[in-house]
Formats: C-alpha cells, sequence, structure tokens
C-alpha cells in the first residue's frame, strides 16, 4: 500500500516508523514489552504496561510530559462500571 501512495503522491515525504501496538495487531512493527519506555519527541516519554484482561493483547500507555500525565487504555472507562449494550436503560 505505501508503494502505491507514494507513486501517487511523488512528493510526499516517507518517514520509516516504527508502528508500534499488541503483537496481534495488524500491521504492527514492534510490540513493546511490559514497562519498556520510549519518547515521542523529545519531551514526551511513554512507558507501556501490559493489562491483558479484556483482550489478550492489551497494552496500556503511560504519558507524560513535564509535570502532565495521561493514560490511553485503547478501551472505554466507565466511573460506574462496565456497560451491557444488551441491558436496557
Amino acid at each position: 500500500m505505501l508503494g502505491e501512495t507514494q507513486k501517487q503522491y511523488p512528493k510526499l515525504k516517507h518517514y520509516s516508523l516504527p508502528v508500534i501496538g499488541g503483537k496481534d495487531c495488524d500491521k504492527v512493527t514492534k510490540t513493546p514489552n511490559h514497562g519498556e519506555t520510549f519518547s515521542v519527541g523529545d519531551k514526551i516519554k511513554v512507558k507501556a504496561l501490559h493489562t491483558p484482561c479484556h483482550t489478550q493483547d492489551s497494552i496500556c500507555y503511560f504519558f507524560e510530559d513535564g509535570n502532565d500525565r495521561a493514560v490511553f487504555t485503547g478501551d472505554t472507562l466507565f466511573i460506574g462500571g462496565a456497560a451491557d449494550a444488551l441491558r436496557p436503560m
């Protein structure tokens, strides 16, 4: 697919970057180990946290940028517990 994109847009710059994610995801080129850290740019630090509960291959990412922190779970978190799509509201 990348080759087709380069043919359609020859002036488009191509960056060889890893696709980071779970080992069973399509197109992933790197699966980080639990606790492994990497950077996004010069300032943002990321720690991979394996969380094999919802799905076997689930990974959360803990981001730190100075004093700012965020966790990307790839899932929905509910304050009152898990939702059931088949249960009437």
